[in-house]
């Protein structure tokens, strides 16, 4: 009993420490100051309506928001495809594959950024928006192969096959019957997978040379000259997607619970 108190109060004391910097950057967005402080001595909306009335920074979101789309979309698609193929596939396979699959997340961005990097100027690809849309979905792939896959795992085999007994093809079958029960772990794999894009900084500075995404934009901001409207920017980013995040999380809950 001890033990678990002790170990909440740590908990608490981490997430604290974790959520501390987040909450006071919110106050400080609406700052009316020419600079950060906190907490702020005049409030108004002067850095948000900078951010939104500015062409450079709306282009920016607006290029960080079509590559995680795109990103999202291509992980999500061959993330399933990949879950399905190493639940339906030898015991003795999984694990090499998942560990191989899972790469992104513990190798350093840095070396993926600078391999990719490698191949994009090896073919000419370096500033195009493809190749950072595939490196991005690369780095998704395998939070959507894992959610998918637990999904997977908690299918029932027999209603397909049921299917095919009833003279569904293959093909029919799958969309029918398996798809309709994946579809909530393929949104969630899919909002993370966007996160993911949308956050990514190290691969877009490598491969990007002429447009900026919005992470490229904010660092150099930080850089040469720290803005007050990163404020307002990073509020949004928060509260966006905090939503997104607690959705894909609820949706996710609720299409395990239905399986079971």
């Amino acid at each position: 009993m001890k033990t678990s108190k002790t170990l909440a109060v740590f908990f608490w004391i981490f997430a604290a420490f974790l959520l501390l910097p987040l909450l006071i950057i919110i106050p400080i967005s609406f700052t009316d100051a020419d600079f950060l402080r906190f907490p702020p001595t005049s409030f108004g909306l002067r850095w948000y309506a900078d951010y939104l009335t500015d062409p450079q920074w709306i282009d920016s979101t607006i290029l960080s928001v079509r590559v995680a789309a795109f990103s999202s979309l291509l992980a999500t698609v061959v993330g399933t495809l990949t879950a399905l193929g190493i639940h339906r596939g030898s015991s003795g396979s999984k694990g090499p594959l998942l560990t191989y699959i899972g790469l992104p997340l513990v190798v350093p961005h840095i070396f993926v950024a600078l391999g990719i990097f490698v191949i994009a100027l090896r073919f000419g690809l370096l500033g195009s928006e493809p190749i950072l849309i595939a490196a991005h979905a690369t780095m998704g792939l395998p939070l959507v192969v894992l959610i998918v896959l637990a999904q997977v795992q908690q299918l029932d085999v027999a209603v397909e096959r049921a299917a095919r007994i009833h003279g569904a093809t293959a093909t029919r079958a799958f969309f029918a019957v398996s798809l309709p029960a994946l579809r909530p772990s393929m949104i969630a794999g899919a909002i993370i997978a966007f996160f993911t894009s949308f956050d990514e900084l190290t691969v877009a500075l490598f491969l990007m040379t002429g447009e900026e995404t919005l992470p490229m934009r904010l660092w150099a901001n930080m850089k040469l000259d720290i803005s007050p409207v990163i404020a307002p920017i990073a509020t949004i980013l928060i509260v966006v997607t905090t939503i997104c995040l607690l959705f894909a999380e609820f949706i996710r809950r609720r299409a395990s619970e239905a399986t079971r």
